[in-house]
């Protein structure tokens, strides 16, 4: 098959598991972008579907998709490594198997990168849709930019100190040797690896980004991403990797300002899937609670109060600095946690 459209000196990798029906429409979503990469890099991690001749028929058509298949499993970030230690592209990116690129994103993100050398990543906004391709609840736009363009190391944490972490991984472009020095997407970060990275690279260079909704994340409850953040227990490691990692090895990086908001909103997580699990996990959420008096409310609330209202309470007890902003996105009847 010939695709005449101008590529990109750009690769997709698509890490692959178990996602033979859907792999497909992912594929495609990327050969409908106006402007097309070099190289689509499916990287199968010892898949069990039977999804083989799918894959197989998809490398069989357009000259650009490749396929790499693993005997034994990598796991999730290791088998995404695995793509980008094959990269020899300008510019790198990764999408879920089930995943959509929106169109116009990639010509969108190289070109901001090209017009703003200093920055080594592009990211967007994200739309989000379940398991039968249903648009949910959207998360709330964050005012960044007008226009796609260039946003310095400063703004990008003041932005992120009052929004939240904006930045996350999906439909995010990189600068590949930047990204590779980084080291990659570490294994002991999980679903969060992608947007740590991602801020990393901003605290230190800035990020370009798009206003635009140009990525979507198929949210399954049996996705990576969700069914980690719904477990207390593995939220929790989590939440005490990334605080370890910011102290030692990224220490100084991050404005203290962000750090602090940034600590609280990975608490009142962990507090809310401590509290949503069945029984209460309150030997997690315990370990969340603030100090001083407010920690003996914060304890009783978990235990005794119906999940929402304890929910609605650890929010007030462990992010008081974000209420008022979330009470305008309520009322605006958007997103509030």
């Amino acid at each position: 098959m010939t695709i005449d459209r101008p590529h990109l000196d750009l690769t997709v990798v698509i890490p692959h598991f178990n996602h033979g029906t859907l792999i497909g429409r992912a594929v495609a979503s990327v050969l409908s972008q106006s402007a097309l990469p070099q190289r689509i890099l499916i990287v199968d991690d010892a898949s069990t579907d039977g999804s083989f001749d799918v894959l197989h028929r998809l490398e069989a058509e357009p000259p650009i998709v490749e396929v790499i298949q693993h005997e034994e499993r990598l796991g999730v970030n290791g088998n995404a490594n695995k793509g980008l230690a094959l990269c020899r592209t300008e510019y790198v990116t990764f999408m879920g198997a089930d995943d959509i690129m929106n169109p116009g994103l990639y010509e969108t993100a190289v070109g901001c990168l090209n017009d703003a050398s200093e920055a080594n990543a592009c990211c967007t906004d994200s739309k989000w849709i379940d398991e039968d391709g249903n648009t949910l609840p959207q998360p709330a736009s964050v005012t960044v930019l007008t226009q796609p363009g260039y946003v310095s190391p400063a703004r990008v944490f003041k932005l992120m100190e009052y929004y939240g972490p904006f930045l996350v991984g999906g439909g995010c472009v990189f600068r590949t040797i930047p990204f590779q020095q980084e080291g990659g997407l570490s294994a002991d970060l999980g679903p969060y690896a992608d947007s740590y990275v991602l801020q990393r690279m901003a605290a230190k260079s800035g990020v370009c980004y798009i206003p635009q909704r140009l990525y979507t994340w198929q949210r399954s409850t049996k996705g990576y991403a969700i069914s980690t953040a719904a477990n207390a227990a593995s939220l929790a490691a989590l939440y005490e990797t990334v605080k370890s990692r910011m102290a030692t090895e990224d220490e100084g990086l991050f404005p203290d300002s962000f750090m602090q908001r940034h600590d609280a909103r990975w608490r009142f997580d962990v507090t809310r899937a401590a509290i949503q699990a069945s029984p209460r996990a309150l030997d997690i959420a315990s370990r969340m609670a603030p100090r001083g008096p407010s920690g003996w409310l914060f304890n009783i609330a978990a235990a005794f109060l119906p999940r929402r209202i304890a929910i609605q309470a650890a929010f007030i007890l462990l992010r008081p600095a974000d209420l008022i902003f979330a009470i305008r996105r309520r009322l605006t009847e958007q997103a509030l946690i």
